[in-house]
């Protein structure tokens, strides 16, 4: 079994470079967010109100992950992806 990586984008994207040199290359999969500042691309903490939750659950803290957009994804082929 052979191990290949792939680069998946949208049909409206053109690439003025080459896009392997702008990767981390830190993880199995990367993709672009939304974000335009790093609260915004790598998420935050917000607190959550619901009063339909009662006295003891109505304040619950929530995280934000991320804002995931589809434009662009790469994945990395790894031998534990094998298993």
């Amino acid at each position: 079994i052979s191990l290949l990586s792939m680069l998946m984008s949208d049909i409206d994207v053109v690439y003025l470079q080459n896009p392997f040199l702008f990767l981390h290359k830190d993880s199995d999969v990367e993709g672009t967010t939304d974000g335009w500042d790093d609260e915004s691309a790598y998420g935050w903490m917000e607190q959550l109100d619901d009063p339909s939750l009662g006295a003891f659950g109505r304040f619950r803290p929530a995280m934000r992950i991320t804002a995931w957009n589809s434009g662009l994804w790469y994945a990395r082929a790894t031998h534990a992806s094998l298993r």
